[in-house]
């Protein structure tokens, strides 16, 4: 089978599951996120201007079947291997030390072990973004060391990450204290940020409480992203269907048409409830929740939680890239984002040249999802049927409230899908939003208090319709909510600030009036709720993080960037006739075209070298140029550039190409 043309690089028929039978091995297929030959030399040049650069720490790639790891004292080729029982990954060669050796879940378990694996070696100083730090001597104030982190699943969310079409050539891995750019708020840098593989943005927490949850249990182990999912289903019941499981095989016993994970079967007690809640604190790290429960604030809901259900002391391991869209949606669909297609915040589409930024986009980013997954939304319809305010207002509602997994839900605020006019439907009496805390983000606080508005109408809302007071709907099915104070504090602040600690207080006395909500509903007991996080949040040292850029630029490197991921612009060049002798004159024809969208190049400078002997032109529009040549040695180079008058963020890198 060829390759499919849609984002998700994979040859899967599901529509036409009868293909297939179960215990079939799916295929994957590369169609752009390899080196080729085009690129590999412009690959490693970039490799090595990016590890000359003190706050990189590692460059990954794959190629030629396997996944490279590029570290400054050394490197590691893996390869993804397919077997009966799962997935398994093996080094096939190592030079030094191999950069992610190191890849224990239980590493850095809580705060404590975090403070202690980092310095602040050039006396930074965030007092200005929280007056709460004593200076640069706050034990807070630290950046993680990278000898002492580890990279939980590396291989596996490597390998996952480029079976996305819309991956990087090169993916970047800054120092846990060097991501760049970091964008600001309110004229100051942001100084947290997360999207790297290390543990610390890896980990977010997890709890499973309520109905269908065991009660008052720690499990001393981790789970990850795509195991949410499938464990939801398995509690609400949700039936199976034919897909592709976490083993890489077709099977007829998933929940959902592609799962990457698998039930977490000691979460649950058997019990089916009749609704779920999964209840998402952006970017919270797993330690300082951790750490705040174990001290003496109150923090109810929090602490109700954790008596009401089980929770993983190790948290679960995040989707990579650790980003907001690609994390959100592999908890709401069980793929890793190279299978679910969003592969990240921000992604280039090489054939059409198109820049896609979700993050600043916002609305409509479902599209990005490719056919070949299932959402929880969807698999609730599929099994429990569809809902339609007018024809079916007793159907199966589902709703997504801020947060960007979307795709079936039948109201989603991301996507602009209010199929209820919450106008004509007041804010339920006695809704007390807390009030807002004037020393953190005033807008995250308002779109939370926008987002519990939303929530109580969906369960509590009433309207009068031809003088009868009716519900604006029933109670959601499921309902996925992202609280979004706790990312931007810990951009604005850092993730164990003051700043941060008030957050967390304001997420309480908001999922407090949640929790009412459910009871005043009459569904709390009835309502299974997964708490959870999109990733961990790292304090970046603003004194050392790098641009890039420049670097590549200076180093004739021709690129894309969005942030991490780095698309190289290189020539792709077929010449005719492809043998050429010594002494014979010969008529040349090349065509040259850009690798990645197979366009013609116009204007780009062809010239051929071989001995004492050179000939040079210029492509016409068609990317074409014709050369009178004739050979004076056995080998003759052809060499491309752009043409001058070309930007330099289009500008490919040059070529130079020898043949016989």
């Amino acid at each position: 089978m060829g390759a499919l043309p849609k984002t998700l690089s994979l040859v899967v028929a599901l529509l036409h599951a009868g293909c297939f039978e179960p215990r079939t091995r799916v295929e994957l297929v590369v169609i752009d996120q390899d080196i080729n030959q085009n690129e590999s030399a412009t690959a490693d040049s970039a490799i090595k201007a990016l590890l000359g650069m003190p706050s990189v720490q590692m460059v990954i790639c794959r190629r030629d079947g396997l996944y490279e790891v590029h570290g400054r004292d050394g490197k590691v080729h893996f390869r993804r291997v397919q077997r009966a029982e799962g997935y398994r990954y093996e080094v096939e060669r190592q030079e030094g030390k191999n950069p992610i050796e190191h890849q224990d879940p239980r590493a850095l378990p809580d705060l404590a072990a975090e403070l202690a694996a980092g310095d602040n070696p050039l006396g930074t100083d965030y007092s200005q973004q929280d007056s709460g730090y004593s200076g640069p001597d706050d034990p807070r104030i630290f950046f993680l060391n990278e000898e002492k982190v580890s990279y939980p699943l590396a291989y596996e969310r490597i390998a996952a990450m480029f079976d996305g079409e819309h991956v990087g050539d090169l993916v970047v891995e800054f120092t846990p204290w060097g991501w760049y750019p970091m964008g600001n708020h309110g004229g100051l840098d942001n100084v947290g940020a997360h999207g790297p593989l290390d543990i610390v943005s890896s980990r977010a927490p997890l709890i499973f409480a309520g109905k269908g949850a065991k009660k008052k249990q720690v499990i001393d182990g981790w789970a990850t992203s795509v195991d949410i999912a499938p464990t939801v289903a398995r509690a609400m019941g949700i039936a199976t269907t034919f897909g592709v499981d976490h083993t890489g095989h077709y099977s007829d016993q998933v929940y959902f048409k592609w799962q990457d994970g698998e039930v977490l079967e000691q979460a649950l007690d058997g019990e089916q409830p009749g609704h779920v809640l999964i209840l998402v604190n952006d970017a919270l790290t797993n330690s300082e929740l951790m750490h705040q429960l174990a001290g003496a604030r109150q923090l109810p809901t929090y602490r109700w939680l954790v008596e009401q259900g089980t929770l993983y002391r190790y948290g679960q391991i995040v989707n990579y890239p650790t980003n907001t869209f690609a994390s959100h949606n592999t908890i709401g669909s069980s793929a890793w984002s190279g299978h679910h297609g969003l592969i990240d915040n921000w992604f280039y589409n090489r054939r059409t040249g198109e820049r896609h930024d979700p993050l600043t986009q916002v609305f409509d980013t479902g599209k990005f999802l490719v056919d070949e997954v299932e959402t929880l939304h969807e698999a609730v319809h599929r099994s429990f049927g569809n809902w339609d305010p007018e024809k079916n207002p007793l159907g199966n509602y589902t709703l997504s409230i801020n947060g960007p997994s979307t795709r079936g839900a039948d109201h989603a605020m991301l996507e602009g899908m209010q199929p209820i006019d919450w106008d004509q439907c007041p804010e339920p009496q006695g809704l007390k939003l807390p009030a807002l805390d004037s020393t953190i983000s005033q807008r995250a606080q308002a779109a939370d208090n926008l987002a519990l508005t939303i929530f109580a109408k969906a369960y509590l809302g009433t309207r009068t319709v031809d003088g009868r007071t009716v519900r604006c709907t029933h109670p959601p099915r499921y309902t996925i909510i992202n609280l979004g104070l706790t990312d931007d504090v810990a951009h604005e602040m850092g993730p164990h600030s003051d700043g941060l600690r008030r957050a967390i207080v304001q997420c309480d006395q908001r999922q407090q009036v949640m929790f009412d909500v459910l009871r005043q509903a009459g569904v709390l007991d009835d309502t299974l709720i997964v708490f959870t996080s999109d990733h961990g949040q790292l304090l970046q040292d603003n004194k050392r993080n790098l641009d890039f850029v420049p670097v590549l630029r200076k180093a004739g490197i021709g690129f894309r960037a969005t942030n991490a991921f780095i698309y190289l612009l290189t020539f792709d060049v077929s010449i005719s006739p492809d043998r050429l002798s010594r002494g014979e004159p010969a008529q040349v024809e090349l065509l040259v075209r850009d690798d990645d969208t197979r366009e013609p190049v116009s204007g780009a400078k062809v010239t051929l070298t071989s001995g004492s002997a050179a000939a040079s032109g210029e492509t016409d529009a068609m990317g074409r140029v014709r050369l009178s040549f004739t050979p004076a040695a056995d080998e003759t180079t052809v060499t491309v550039k752009d043409h001058s008058s070309v930007e330099e963020e289009d500008r490919h890198s040059e070529l130079s190409k020898t043949f016989r």
